[in-house]
């Protein structure tokens, strides 16, 4: 159908009495009368144009309403982000896209902001959105006009141009920021733009602010996927150590494959050694790789807007190019390890109170800071104590990148950043010959006085009690803070003491 109609602001619209959308190539939509065309045939007001509807159906694949592909903003794959503001309701497919609001612009110094996916398949008019799809195909992308009843989000940091026009003049001073990818991430930014479309949306920033959060993943779940490419949000990870720009952090205890006691075994540590005073954690860890110095207030604080990509999944690491946050406070006791447990459960074929028992150990995992107890140093490599019983085995390589070397040999105690050391790269791989992988041990603080009380290694004894006392000689049942003196009480009357550092 043809008519005349008049110009008025370049727009599309519902027709009152069909419910049906169309366009108006450069006019209102609103229909009039057709004598006041015909009278006025001759205005330069008036222009030819067509009316179509568009089908009110999602799954017809004749006239519809879709993005524009050249639009689309490719993030990893299937992935792609576009920015789009109507004048009236549309229905989409939630399974093939999920239109977010900006609820909050948190931090543009760090450059991060919030956002949060509509509910339903309907965006309401006048709602600019940013829209993730899994397609750059518009049949896939198809969505459709209608008039609803659907509301529109109270909060909304998005803006758009109330008009259809292209390059809509803006002032200067509302800086807004276009949706782009920035080093790997979504983003809102680059230079404050002067004119706008009228159909996109706009953040308005002084600084460029990424997307924190798409999508969201646990550590477990990003180590086990051992994806590289594309850009997660870790949502549980707890900093443990930090050191220069690099976070050392673990899970909440989320080790998928965790070592089980089996019948028979006992955990030398506990039993005999009296060492692990605690549960063990068996947490997944990694290394978070910052932009810039390391905040010492991330210690014992759980991290959020943890956002950027796995780069290493042997010594698994994850860099970022915006620094974390710092949430709630939540305190970490190390595990402790001894020579042995570097080749895991194995059978010491001995006898303790006339039983025989298969010893138990927790293997560490790659990236854990621990503490290490009654290592012997021999100037090449840590290995048990001499006067350890003959069935315990262990023996581990070391670097001394975060500390100086021992300045003798001896038995020392020390916390440790463990790492899995591939033999390709030179390292000295552990000495048992039924391992799978070899570790390398990176002392964190290493003092130079060797320990000497290291009987109970093989003495059968059982701990009776562990008291920590700090520098001002209170006594704990649980570590201080920094530096702690260890007193450890046998069944047999005896006692040693170390010290540790927390």
């Amino acid at each position: 159908m043809c008519m005349r109609h008049k110009i008025v602001d370049n727009t599309w619209k519902i027709h009152p009495n069909r419910n049906t959308p169309f366009l108006a190539d450069k006019g209102s939509g609103n229909v009039v009368a057709e004598e006041y065309i015909v009278d006025n045939y001759n205005s330069k007001e008036y222009v030819d144009w067509y009316l179509e509807p568009f089908d009110l159906d999602l799954e017809t694949k004749e006239n519809y309403f879709s993005l524009d592909p050249a639009k689309l903003i490719q993030l990893g794959e299937d992935e792609y982000y576009t920015t789009l503001r109507t004048s009236w309701d549309i229905l989409f497919n939630p399974e093939q896209m999920t239109p977010y609001v900006v609820t909050s612009v948190v931090d543009e110094t760090n450059g991060t902001f919030e956002m949060e996916p509509l509910d339903g398949n309907i965006i309401p008019k006048g709602t600019p959105v940013i829209i993730k799809t899994k397609s750059t195909d518009i049949e896939e992308n198809r969505m459709v006009p209608i008039i609803s009843n659907a509301t529109k989000p109270t909060v909304n940091e998005l803006k758009s141009s109330e008009k259809y026009f292209p390059n809509q003049s803006v002032s200067t001073g509302s800086n807004y920021k276009k949706l782009m990818v920035k080093d790997g991430q979504l983003a809102f930014g680059g230079d404050a733009l002067n004119k706008v479309n009228g159909n996109e949306a706009y953040l308005c920033v002084a600084n460029d602010v990424i997307l924190p959060g798409l999508p969201n993943i646990t550590l477990a779940d990003l180590l086990e996927s051992r994806d590289t490419e594309k850009t997660y949000s870790v949502t549980d990870l707890t900093c443990v150590y930090a050191r220069d720009n690099v976070l050392y952090c673990k899970d909440d205890d989320g080790a998928r494959n965790r070592s089980e006691m089996k019948e028979g075994e006992i955990d030398y540590l506990v039993t005999v050694a009296g060492l692990q005073t605690k549960p063990w954690d068996q947490s997944n860890w990694i290394a978070v790789k910052l932009p810039g110095e390391a905040n010492p207030n991330y210690l014992d604080h759980r991290l959020t807007k943890v956002v950027g990509r796995l780069t290493n999944t042997v010594n698994p690491e994850f860099e970022v190019t915006v620094a974390p946050s710092i949430g709630d406070e939540n305190p970490y006791d190390e595990n402790n390890y001894i020579t042995c447990n570097f080749s895991g459960s194995h059978q010491a074929n001995v006898t303790i109170n006339n039983v025989e028992h298969n010893y138990y150990f927790v293997e560490p995992k790659p990236m854990e800071i621990a503490n290490v107890k009654w290592a012997l140093w021999n100037g090449e490599t840590f290995s048990k104590p001499s006067n350890a019983s003959s069935d315990l085995k262990g023996e581990f390589a070391a670097n001394f990148s975060f500390s100086g070397e021992p300045s003798s040999a001896g038995v020392y105690n020390f916390p440790a950043l463990i790492k899995i050391a591939p033999t390709a790269q030179g390292i000295m791989p552990r000495a048992q010959d039924e391992a799978t992988k070899s570790w390398v041990v990176f002392p964190l603080e290493l003092t130079n006085q060797p320990v000497t009380a290291i009987d109970s290694l093989q003495s059968g004894k059982t701990t009776v009690k562990v008291v920590y006392y700090n520098l001002m000689g209170v006594e704990s049942a649980v570590p201080h803070n920094g530096v702690n003196i260890v007193e450890t009480r046998y069944s047999d009357g005896t006692r040693t003491t170390t010290k540790i550092i927390r």
